[in-house]
């Protein structure tokens, strides 16, 4: 099933015939699992919902053909010099400000922080990799979306696997990832819609 055709809801929704590679528009494909379908008149679709109110059916994104035109047609935008920014400040902050001076702080003191201090790598490592990632290689908002929970999954799932590295679990670094990439969609939206904005200003 190479497309799904689906009917207006009103005369004023824009539905689209939209063309996929996975089988019946993405189900059982890790896109399906980070973006449940849902059902409209019988016909089951991958759906987003946009700040106009109208509703376009959509492919699930980050194919490696998309990764390869990416690639390919890479340029510098404003949207990813943010992204970047971003990206690269949690790495320096981790690296001067968090590991050698606010950690060790917090343990040499006895303080309290409520597992900032422990699980400050993972949180700040989250944030990093998001927006590295969506700045190097994401392109659009729904890539950016799907690449931000596939990348949260991922370190969730990574440290979930410690005892097979011989290391124990810890929950509050799951904890700390799950948020960040909470905090990491928030954040995104926040810029993207500002980037909109700022783009038809222009």
């Amino acid at each position: 099933m190479k497309g799904c055709m689906l009917e207006q809801e009103s005369p004023g929704d824009e539905l689209s015939l939209f063309s996929v590679e996975q089988p019946v528009c993405g189900i059982a494909t890790m896109g399906w699992l980070l973006h449940p379908p849902r059902t409209i008149r019988g016909a089951v679709i991958g759906l987003e919902e946009w700040g106009d109110g109208n509703i376009f059916a959509q492919p699930y994104p980050m194919t490696i053909k998309d990764l390869r035109e990416g690639i390919q047609h890479w340029r510098l935008t404003r949207e990813r010099i943010i992204n970047l920014s971003i990206g690269f400040s949690a790495v320096l902050l981790y690296e001067f400000l968090a590991r050698p001076i606010y950690r060790p702080y917090i343990y040499r003191n006895n303080i309290n922080d409520f597992h900032v201090a422990d699980t400050i790598g993972n949180s700040l490592g989250t944030l990093a990799t998001v927006f590295v990632l969506i700045g190097l290689i994401g392109k659009g908002r729904a890539q950016n979306l799907f690449l931000i929970k596939t990348i949260t999954i991922s370190v969730a799932l990574y440290e979930l696997a410690h005892p097979v590295l011989g290391k124990p679990i810890d929950p509050w670094d799951i904890l700390a990832t799950l948020l960040t990439g909470g905090l990491c969609l928030m954040l995104y939206s926040w810029i993207n819609s500002g980037v909109s904005q700022a783009e038809r200003a222009d």
